[in-house]
């Protein structure tokens, strides 16, 4: 057993040797050849949503016959599907946003906003599946403004809610035309939040001093190490008034028909409440309103994807190898011997 072992462990470390001379080769090839500027433009992917669900449909509906009756009964549902008005010019054009604290895919949202802003005509839609619990006022005050492109233009922009768009999210989500949300999402949250962790009397206790020097009276009102003053921390809580009244400005503009003074209150609400203070439009799901769409429209899920750069795509199978190989000999270890 113990031989057997043995084996298996410089099988493993033979692996893992030739796995880093061919990273290490490949990582020299990059550097030489050296990744053009072109390689780094954004990938569009597009999805043709209803005819994915079409064939799916198809495939499940033909599914318990026999193989014969299957292939004649999926060339009957195709042939019906042909039939459909198909010269219709309309299109409803997709897009997901899945913020974090940061608003992060606000750069690809920029750039989808844009190519459509081009492409867009008479009588096209636009749905936007909006997830955020929110964060940082400037990144979604720049996605809110994003969403307003398209609106601004005309085209007629649905906002679906499925589970949340609170506080920034919320902002971004009160831009489209109608807003609809699934009767759990959680909407709302119009207000601001600011966490600062202060840690000036542990420092004291410890023996440290802290100091900033600052030019201006407002330069840093608040500081996670230093003493906050009362007229540092009055200052600070006046600004966060300042932004929550910009926020709620915002929502009056976009959506005037809110009782702001019922609403901005920092509180959320599920979609079949939020529907009662007219901070959403209608109880759907996204689903069912693609289902909503007449049959022959064409259903286009546009995504803007960052390349990876090969160097992290090397990096990351290199990973993947090692951690494979580590898996079977692992296994192999674990297995009793054999007779």
């Amino acid at each position: 057993m113990i031989d057997g072992l043995l084996e298996l462990v410089f099988f493993a470390a033979r692996l893992f040797l030739v796995a880093g001379v061919i990273g290490l080769l490949l990582l020299m090839v990059l550097r030489a050849l050296r990744i053009r500027p072109g390689d780094s433009s954004p990938t569009l992917q597009v999805r043709r949503i209803d005819r994915e669900l079409q064939e799916m449909a198809i495939a499940l509906d033909a599914a318990g016959l026999a193989p014969g009756e299957r292939r004649a009964h999926i060339k009957r549902l195709r042939k019906h599907v042909q039939q459909v008005d198909h010269t219709s010019v309309a299109r409803v054009f997709v897009l997901d946003f899945d913020g974090d604290l940061q608003a992060n895919p606000v750069d690809a949202l920029r750039d989808e906003v844009s190519l459509l802003l081009r492409v867009v005509r008479e009588g096209d839609q636009v749905l936007i599946r909006v997830q955020s619990a929110g964060g940082l006022v400037h990144g979604y005050g720049l996605a809110a403004a994003q969403l307003l492109r398209l609106r601004e233009s005309g085209v007629p922009v649905t906002v679906a809610v499925d589970r949340i768009a609170a506080s920034g999210g919320y902002m971004m989500a009160a831009v489209g035309h109608e807003i609809i949300a699934a009767p759990f999402a959680i909407i709302g949250s119009i207000g601001v939040l600011a966490r600062v962790p202060n840690l000036h009397r542990l420092l004291e206790r410890v023996g440290v001093d802290y100091e900033e020097m600052t030019a201006g009276e407002y330069k840093s009102t608040v500081s996670m190490l230093a003493e906050i003053s009362t007229e540092g921390r009055r200052h600070f809580k006046e600004q966060l008034d300042d932004t929550h009244e910009l926020f709620k400005s915002f929502l009056a503009r976009v959506r005037p028909a809110i009782d702001l003074d019922q609403t901005a209150n920092g509180a959320y609400w599920y979609g079949e409440q939020a529907l009662e203070f007219g901070l959403v439009d209608r109880i759907l799901t996204s689903d069912d309103w693609l289902a909503e769409v007449p049959p022959g429209t064409p259903i286009l899920a546009v995504r803007l994807d960052d390349p990876v750069p090969l160097q992290e795509r090397l990096s990351q199978w290199v990973s993947a190898t090692s951690e494979r190989v580590l898996r079977r000999v692992l296994d192999h270890a674990g297995r009793p011997p054999l007779p």
